[in-house]
């Protein structure tokens, strides 16, 4: 996925746009679209959580959820929400799991900041990064201080 800032606000026009944003520190940014590499890997981690958790009462979520974190919003491309979070239906606040298919154009930024950001959600246990270009999985724990 690629990063291009825009200055417009996320409204219920979000909902209509042909173009996903994320809102990062007040300012608003196009998310375009991912490569079939990155597609796959985001699909196949989905289905082996969706399957591994089946039965319990966690949710896994895809690319077109988003995560408010403090006053952002991101679209991790997998998300695992064990509790109930139903308080809106097109973001979640408590996710137990976000797992980011890193793509030249954004692997600093998920790596980093926004790592960085999501890593205060007293929910997160996990945050995941798949390197698709090297075959790496790095994971980062919150009973590992992270």
């Amino acid at each position: 996925m690629n990063f291009n800032p825009t200055h417009k606000q996320i409204s219920k026009a979000e909902l209509l746009a042909d173009t996903k944003h994320e809102f990062i520190d007040g300012e608003v940014y196009a998310i375009l679209g991912a490569s079939e590499n990155h597609n796959l890997l985001s699909l196949n981690m989905a289905s082996e959580l969706r399957n591994h958790l089946k039965g319990s009462p966690c949710r896994t979520f895809m690319a077109d959820m988003k995560v408010k974190v403090a006053s952002n919003f991101f679209y991790p491309d997998v998300m695992v929400v064990c509790q109930d979070d139903n308080d809106n239906e097109y973001y979640k606040t408590a996710p137990v799991i976000i797992v980011e298919v890193l793509s030249k154009s954004t692997r600093r930024f998920d790596q980093t900041d926004k790592r960085l950001r999501c890593q205060r959600i007293p929910s997160l246990e996990e945050y995941v990064l798949i390197e698709q270009d090297k075959g790496e999985i790095e994971v980062f724990s919150k009973k590992d201080q992270w």
